[in-house]
Parts: C-alpha cells; structure tokens; sequence
C-alpha cells in the first residue's frame, strides 16, 4: 500500500461517511413526514362536514352527537361514524309535527284556489 492510496481511501471513507449521515437524516425526515400525514389527514374535516349534512338531511342531530375518527395502524385505517340518535318518542314527535305543517300548507293553499275561484267568477 502507497502512501496516496492512503490518502486517497481515506478520502473516499469521508466522503462515504458523509453520504450515509446524509442519508438518515432524509430517512429520518421522510419518517417524521409521514407520521404527521397518518395523524390527521387534511381532508378529514371536510369529511365530517359533509357526513354531518347527509345525517342532519335525513335525522334531527346536533353536531356534537356526531364523532368522527380515523384509527391508523402500520395495515389499515380505519374511519369511526358515531352517532347518538335522539330517542324514538322524539322522532315520531318531529314527523307528526311536519307531517301536521304539509296538511296545514295544502288546506291553506286549497282555500286559496277556492278564494280565486269564487273571485273569478264575481
């Protein structure tokens, strides 16, 4: 061995060391990055938004009856919808009341139709 393989070598060796710190450090990043997207995905208020306007659209909620979580593990994720329905007695309630405010509306707008109608023919 010659004395400038010696410093050439050794020169490689810092070369080969630097590239390998370099490297796990990006490794390092790359790993803190994903483990901030699994956390809580940006998309997943907007989710619950538009979950929330699909239940109240069809069942009388507030919204903090409603919870949504996504569970991450290194295989799946998992997206959990819970929500707390109000008792039957309070459904029927709210379908009688609406179903009393449609038969209100079409007798009022029947009684119209007849009040044109007897205005017509005056």
């Amino acid at each position: 061995m010659s004395i400038l393989d010696y410093f050439f070598n050794s020169a490689n060796n810092k070369r080969k060391r630097s590239a390998d710190v370099a490297k796990e450090r990006l490794q390092i990043i790359v790993a803190y990055e994903r483990n901030q997207r699994q956390k809580s995905p940006d998309y997943l208020p907007l989710l619950r938004q538009e979950i929330m306007a699909v239940i109240k659209k069809y069942v009388h909620v507030d919204s903090e009856q409603i919870k949504v979580e996504l569970n991450q593990d290194q295989e799946r994720s998992v997206l959990e919808l819970n929500i707390m329905l109000p008792p039957e007695e309070e459904k029927a309630q709210e379908e009688n009341s609406s179903n009393n405010n449609a038969s209100t509306q079409t007798q009022v707008t029947e009684q119209q139709k007849e009040k044109n109608a007897d205005e017509a023919l005056s």
